[in-house]
């Protein structure tokens, strides 16, 4: 037998809803806001804002928050010295037990696997360098990176969580285990992905604010509940600028996808000369689209080189160290990884949309249209060209430091909005020589970093695994910057001098998380530096 519900109930329950869609609408639309702490001014911030087809936001934009105290602007103080011994810096990682059980399945069998000990402990790498070097004087930081899991993905994805103890899945309990890391590895940078914008206050700005970091928030475009973050520890970091990247493009197949990034350059307390990025993102989970997270990795590679190009002592052209993480939902084996890695790849030929193999239908030399003017170096194309200019045109003369001074504030004093065109703006002429170059859907990319791994990828039978997509993978890294020498990763600016392990997928087998000792569905990563504060 049907029922049949009263006219009047229909009314009442299609004005409740009604009502739920304006609170939601209101919540949606209220997200522009910024979080610092007694009201004081935000920090100072890139200009890279208003380009066309909103490439990227400012700070004052929607989905952008600052977290915490707004940092200092670092000035070098009288009689100011690069030197910073190693002695006057303590490396906050804490300590953490090697060792330790865990029983988190409801189910009794999977109980007695996963009580057997995960070793979590610490990976230290010899570092090697000579006396009275310039790394004798270097600050030692940390690095984290953990998707931390958004409490209403969980919600929405029910079926992946079935097998586990429900009462671990509470908000409440896995915040316990997510701050209890933090607050154990005590890293000097933190970036988060998957972190719930309705969380922000009351959890990470709040709770962290308490061990001594400050922070900024992106939140992915759309409607959606999570984004990224990156925190740092105000005693020993401070923030110069920082932008933030939209990989929403409109009208463009590859990039509609609400999927965001964060670029930071930092700078050890009281070393302004010292800078170094970071950046950390959460690329397209969709395995079948490998496409779509390497059009993202060319858009952020691209604001990741603008921001990190500049002059060193003798004029010429280098970039800042660079640290970037995050889930890039790629495993080792995966052509993201190899891009990364390697600097350059050849996508062409390789099956449509997966890029796993040669397959037809191929994908084609057209990744992500010429309409954007980031060219397939990963770098903005008229920005590239207007450097080119003013370097030749001053080169010859070593008196005049005007075009020095132009060009490290390059980035800052170019008129950005001419960096993108939509797809219905004429090409500029100042765009000539670029496309002359053949810089745009040659069927490969390259970028200019060298790129290494804080962690080690052996056998691909049983790797190192972060998280749990049908079975157990790496899908989130920590890459650094090096320098190639012969085709071969070498230090430059940084060394890696240790990282947190992780379990192998031997060691996994019944084990589940979110559980009664980790709050996320990804492990932590965390990773040791040191950087060269010398000249």
């Amino acid at each position: 037998m049907i029922g049949i519900v009263p006219t009047r109930q229909i009314f009442l329950i299609n004005q409740a809803a009604l009502v739920s869609l304006k609170l939601v609408i209101k919540k949606k639309m209220s997200y522009n806001r910024f979080l610092p702490d007694n009201g004081l001014p935000v920090p100072n911030y890139s200009n890279f804002s208003g380009a066309p087809i909103n490439f990227l936001r400012s700070l004052s934009e929607a989905n952008v928050h600052f977290i915490g105290d707004p940092p200092e602007q670092p000035q070098p103080p009288p009689g100011y010295t690069s030197a910073f011994p190693i002695s006057s810096y303590k490396l906050m990682c804490g300590h953490h037990s090697k060792y330790r059980d865990y029983g988190i399945s409801s189910d009794p069998e999977d109980y007695q696997k996963t009580r057997n000990a995960i070793s979590r402990d610490w990976i230290n790498v010899p570092i090697r360098f000579q006396k009275n070097s310039a790394f004798e004087k270097s600050f030692k930081f940390s690095v984290m990176s953990f998707n931390v899991l958004a409490q209403e993905l969980l919600q929405q994805h029910p079926d992946l969580y079935c097998r586990h103890n429900h009462l671990a899945l509470k908000w409440e309990e896995r915040w316990k285990r997510i701050h209890e890391e933090i607050s154990n590895y005590r890293p000097d940078i933190v970036c988060l992905q998957e972190v719930q914008e309705s969380h922000l206050s009351e959890y990470f700005l709040k709770q962290l604010k308490l061990l001594g970091y400050c922070g900024i928030y992106k939140k992915r475009t759309g409607f959606t509940c999570d984004g990224c973050a990156i925190f740092y520890k105000m005693k020993s970091v401070s923030l110069l600028e920082h932008v933030t990247v939209e990989f929403m493009q409109p009208n463009i197949p590859l990039l509609d996808r609400n999927n965001v990034a964060i670029v930071a350059v930092l700078c050890p307390k009281g070393l302004p000369d010292s800078k170094f990025v970071v950046a950390t993102t959460h690329l397209l989970y969709n395995p079948k689209r490998q496409d779509v997270r390497l059009a993202q990795m060319q858009i952020l590679l691209a604001e990741i080189e603008r921001l990190s190009f500049h002059l060193d002592s003798k004029k010429q052209k280098k970039y800042l160290p660079i640290i970037l993480n995050g889930d890039f939902n790629a495993t080792p084996t995966s052509s993201l990884y190899e891009f990364i890695s390697k600097g350059h790849l050849k996508y062409e030929h390789l099956a449509a949309k997966k890029l796993d193999d040669k397959g037809i239908p191929c994908q084609g030399p057209v990744l992500i249209p010429s309409d954007l003017q980031i060219t397939d170096n990963c770098q903005h194309a008229l920005l590239v060209e207007v450097r080119d200019a003013y370097y030749k045109t001053y080169e010859s003369n070593d008196k005049d430091s005007k075009h020095h001074e132009y060009l490290m504030g390059l980035s800052k004093k170019v008129d950005l909005n001419k960096l993108h065109r939509s797809a219905n703006n004429v090409c500029s002429p100042n765009c000539s020589s670029v496309r002359k170059e053949n810089l745009f859907s040659t069927g490969a990319l390259s970028h200019l970093f060298a790129f290494k791994s804080a962690y080690r990828h052996g056998d691909p039978a049983n790797p190192q695994a972060t998280t749990f997509q049908n079975e157990w993978v790496m899908v989130d890294y920590i890459f650094y910057s090096g320098k190639k020498k012969n085709g071969q990763f070498r230090d430059d600016k940084l060394k890696l001098s240790g990282y947190l392990r992780l379990p192998y997928r031997s060691e996994l087998e019944g084990f589940k998380i979110p559980n009664d000792s980790f709050g996320s569905d990804h492990f932590c990563l965390v990773a040791k530096f040191l950087l060269n504060t010398g000249p």
